[in-house]
């Protein structure tokens, strides 16, 4: 199975200023199983008054993935995606929690496998967001 964790290399920021977040993705299996190089991760986010938010992002199709456009992870082997969140969007001050959902579509070319697919949520980290 893959496990998803989502850091941040600070526990405050202040709004307006980039977020970087990193989600990490992590075959926690015994087995080597198959990914995308450029998988769907959406950055979602939850408001100090419980509102949800997320970044836009466009629903992955199922493909014919060869080994160009996938990569094969070990068991423990890891890899990263990064965004900057635009924080000068977010409404208000105050500890708001990220995490990242991985949505992995289904490889449709049998030879290419174990291939991981399905949904994967992480953590969620919070950032005390602070007005300057």
């Amino acid at each position: 199975p893959l496990e998803v964790t989502v850091e941040c290399d600070r526990t405050e920021s202040v709004l307006g200023e980039p977020l970087p977040i990193v989600a990490r993705i992590r075959n926690a299996g015994l087995d080597a199983v198959w990914v995308p190089r450029e998988p769907v991760v959406v950055f979602t986010w939850m408001y100090p008054s419980g509102q949800r938010d997320n970044n836009a992002f466009r629903m992955p199709e199922d493909k014919d993935f060869t080994e160009v456009d996938a990569r094969k992870l070990g068991p423990g082997d890891e890899m990263t995606v990064q965004v900057e969140i635009t924080t000068q969007y977010i409404p208000t001050t105050g500890i708001t929690e990220f995490g990242a959902v991985l949505i992995l579509p289904r490889n449709t070319n049998s030879s290419l496998g174990p291939f991981a697919e399905g949904t994967y949520r992480s953590n969620r980290f919070g950032v005390n967001l602070i007005r300057r």
